[in-house]
């Protein structure tokens, strides 16, 4: 006659179960894989947007041209399914994060001390020395040389061996979570830049005359000189401009660019102003 005992497992509610699922989506790794692959698709999407590799495609499949047309009118990187991409990216990673810091930081406070022989005959050995005398005067002295190589050094007897773990730079562990957050900040930035950023493709000053930048600012720009080189066989060579950068109409950059040179322009509003001399033709 046997006499079982069962015990059922209280059941969680539905916000819990949901709660749970959700954060096991965000620490699922085929899911980031998925993230990651999608984000790059878009940003290559985006890229190619600006060359005439689609109109190469249409050319070559005219019935793609209609398809063609509106990914040429797409500004992907101001879309909100690449802005909610990164967010859902950054959300993964600050989730991995925190579902991480448990097990780092048992790591760091209270590491395993014994391992397995397997380990051990499969590690690469770093170095040998010669035991002369007792096992247990070598032990001392073995954790003696450590210790005074400021190495933390753990012992954990079993039976008649001694297991010995040694660690040195043990918060060096701690140098993920910085990283992390980097790159949570580089796909906020990626969100803050689509939204509230500008490109102006089709920027013309003629010489001698100044031009607003529009898009919210206070700035204007006014080109001083252009000057252009070509070589003897009529090629271009070298392009500068001699530009005033005007804030609220005060002058507050003075500089010469060229199209590997580019000068920048930050106010106190999170505004960035990039310019490139444009070919003046002859």
């Amino acid at each position: 006659m046997a006499n079982a005992t069962y015990q059922s497992t209280p059941r969680r509610s539905p916000l819990e179960s949901g709660i749970d699922r959700i954060w096991r989506f965000f620490c699922s790794v085929r899911a980031a894989v998925a993230e990651i692959a999608f984000l790059a698709l878009l940003v290559l999407i985006g890229t190619l947007r600006g060359s005439e590799v689609p109109q190469w495609i249409a050319n070559g499949i005219p019935a793609l041209q209609p398809v063609v047309d509106r990914w040429y009118a797409w500004d992907v990187f101001r879309s909100p399914v690449f802005a909610g991409t990164l967010a859902l990216l950054a959300i993964a990673i600050a989730v991995c994060t925190i579902n991480r810091v448990p097990g780092i930081w048992q790591t760091i406070n209270e590491p395993r001390t014994r391992t397995s022989l397997g380990y051990l005959h499969r590690a690469d050995t770093s170095a040998t020395f010669q035991a002369g005398m007792a096992s247990k005067d070598t032990v001392e002295a073995y954790v003696g040389a450590l210790s005074t190589r400021r190495w933390r050094v753990l012992t954990e007897q079993v039976g008649n061996e001694t297991h010995i773990y040694a660690d040195r730079n043990r918060y060096g562990k701690l140098g993920t979570f910085p990283f992390h957050l980097a790159l949570i900040l580089l796909l906020v930035g990626g969100i803050v830049g689509g939204a509230y950023g500008f490109r102006e493709r089709e920027f013309v000053i003629p010489v001698g005359e100044t031009r607003p930048v529009g898009h919210g600012t206070d700035l204007s720009v006014e080109l001083v000189q252009f000057t252009d080189t070509y070589t003897p066989q009529g090629i271009a060579e070298e392009y500068r401009a001699e530009i005033v950068i005007y804030d609220d109409g005060e002058p507050v950059k003075r500089d010469v660019i060229s199209p590997n040179d580019p000068t920048s322009y930050r106010t106190v509003l999170p505004v960035q102003l990039r310019l490139r001399c444009a070919d003046a033709g002859r």
